[in-house]
This record gives structure tokens, C-alpha cells and sequence, in this order.
């Protein structure tokens, strides 16, 4: 019982979150800037013209977010061949990022947001916390890890396909 009343809040907090950003959808996202980023536990460079995004937003400290890394990680490897980044986001200093990767490592990159400003632009007031955005860079879906699927990705890239289809023309 007292178990079930500790993960309360919890769960109050994500939908409050994932309900105050829903206005966000089908508008631009902000611009990005990060302090590091990380690709298999090493500092990498990220390109995202032209690409869809799955921007995750999470904790090391945060137990239902290092529960959903494995359902993260199967999806980044099911599309790494397809025009989607699969980003996630930490305000933690990079020693413990870092340290953290060694035991749970992440498919795709890694977001150092020290200063939180990216979290701040993205409503996110409770972990996990999920966008997708479109190649067009606009936010197609505000969700979770838990609700993130194939189809879900899937669907985004159809969109980002149809908006690139129809640029062309």
C-alpha cells in the first residue's frame, strides 16, 4: 500500500507534464544547445538537418526512467538506418553521465543540459518525459518512454516524409 502511495505523485507529475506541453504540438521547437554530447560514452558531434528527432528527457537518478532505457534502446537499433536521431536528455554533470553509461549504456546520443534550458524550453516538469519532432522541426507528439512504439516512430516518419514530398513540389 505505502509503495503504491510513493509512486503516486510520480505518476501525477509525468501527466501533468505530458498535459501542460500538449499545447506545444504542431509548433516549432526550440532551438537546442547543449553543453556535451555523447555517443556510445565518448564526445561526439550530432547532425539533426533533415532528420526527425526522438528527444528524451530523463535522469540517472530517476528509477522509471532507467527502466525504460531497454525499450529505448531496442527502438534506437530497430531505426538506426533510418532518418531519425534518438536523443536523450540529462541535466547531470557529465562525470556522472558518464559514469552511469558505463553499466546502462544509451543507443543514440547522449544531452548534457547542465543549465537545464532545454528541459525549461520544453515545459518538461516531470521525467520521463518524451517529443518527437519532425524533420520540418516542428513537435509531432508530446509523450513518454512508456508510451513510445515502433508505430509511433513509425508514424513520424511518415510525416516528416510527407512534409519533405510536398516541399519538393
Amino acid at each position: 500500500m505505502i509503495r503504491a502511495l510513493l509512486l503516486l505523485p510520480l505518476v501525477c507529475l509525468v501527466s501533468i507534464s505530458v498535459a501542460d506541453a500538449q499545447r506545444e504540438e504542431g509548433h516549432i521547437a526550440p532551438q537546442m544547445a547543449f553543453e556535451r554530447i555523447l555517443e556510445n560514452g565518448r564526445s561526439a558531434k550530432l547532425e539533426l538537418r533533415g532528420k526527425a528527432i526522438v528527444l528524451d528527457f530523463w535522469a540517472t537518478w530517476c528509477s522509471p526512467c532507467v527502466a525504460a532505457i531497454p525499450k529505448f534502446n531496442r527502438l534506437a537499433v530497430e531505426f538506426k538506418d533510418r532518418p531519425v536521431v534518438f536523443l536523450s536528455v540529462t541535466d547531470e554533470p557529465e562525470e556522472v553521465v558518464r559514469k552511469f553509461l558505463e553499466k546502462h549504456p544509451i543507443e543514440g546520443f547522449v544531452a548534457i543540459d547542465l543549465d537545464g534550458s532545454v528541459f525549461q524550453q520544453h515545459n518538461v516538469k516531470g521525467r520521463p518525459f518524451t517529443v518527437l519532432i519532425d524533420r520540418s522541426g516542428r513537435i509531432a507528439a508530446i509523450t513518454d518512454t512508456y508510451s513510445l512504439n515502433k508505430a509511433a516512430i513509425e508514424d513520424l516518419l511518415k510525416q516528416s516524409e510527407s512534409q519533405r514530398a510536398a516541399g519538393a513540389k
